[in-house]
């Protein structure tokens, strides 16, 4: 994952390397994902790929953006949150109830596995990867304010 730091100047600093984790067995999925992923603008992204969640699990701390093959199983979404902050995208099937099943178990988007466009993808893994910076910087605020107040 790429680390939040701050400059002398107290602003923060956000790295330039974008960290992507596919999660699934679906190569050809995989396989179009890594086109697509090439082919985005000037920010340069690090895609990696494991079968299962046990294995993404590894990847813990490691990933900017997980991106989830529901593989009809929403469920597998709420198995991942659990053991992950990294945001995550449900890739879903055509079923128009799966996108919506897995935000339910707290996918924080959802996009076909098949058939996407690289301005699409490119947008959500923006969207996904700043929101995730976002409550990572709350979080660090939120122990800093705490540590004033027990300092005192």
């Amino acid at each position: 994952m790429s680390q939040v730091g701050v400059t002398e100047s107290g602003e923060i600093e956000r790295p330039s390397l974008l960290s992507v984790l596919y999660v699934g067995e679906d190569d050809g999925a995989m396989a179009e994902l890594e086109a697509l992923l090439a082919d985005l603008g000037p920010r340069p992204v690090r895609f990696d790929a494991v079968a299962s969640l046990t294995e993404a699990i590894t990847h813990e701390g490691l990933v900017d953006v997980a991106l989830l093959d529901v593989a009809g199983e929403p469920e597998r979404v709420a198995r991942l949150r659990a053991a992950s902050r990294a945001p995550i995208i449900a890739l879903i099937s055509d079923d128009p109830g799966e996108g919506a099943a897995a935000v339910r178990a707290g996918a924080d988007d959802h996009l076909p596995a098949r058939g996407l466009d690289a301005a699409t993808l490119e947008r959500a893994l923006r969207y996904a990867h700043e929101r995730g910076q976002l409550q990572r910087e709350a979080r660090v605020g939120q122990r800093l304010e705490a540590v004033g107040r027990l300092a005192g």
